[in-house]
């Protein structure tokens, strides 16, 4: 899994026989494939009026000094939604 913003024109280097022999593929997503000026709105008012429970996706809460750990969870599966959060006092 590779999670990363890069500018335009980066080219990437990778060894096409990881793909082959792994049955893998390469997806390109932003914003999970949404429409962000239609959906963010609605999604807004879905959380404002109480029909979208944010908190209850976010599986981990990660300092920012906790970084290796966060990735090591998701790496790994244990955790599937995480947020790195400034305030030390939310994370655990």
């Amino acid at each position: 899994m590779l999670i990363a913003g890069y500018p335009d024109g980066v080219a990437l280097g990778f060894d096409p026989g990881h793909l082959l022999n792994g049955e893998r593929r390469i997806v390109a997503s932003k914003y999970g494939s949404s429409n962000p000026p239609v959906d963010f709105p609605d999604l807004v008012d879905m959380y404002l009026a109480g029909r979208l429970d944010l908190a209850a996706m976010v599986s981990h809460r990660w300092r920012v000094d906790q970084m290796d750990e966060a990735y090591d969870a998701l790496r790994s599966g244990a955790a599937t939604r995480g947020l790195i959060v400034f305030d030390t006092e939310s994370a655990g």
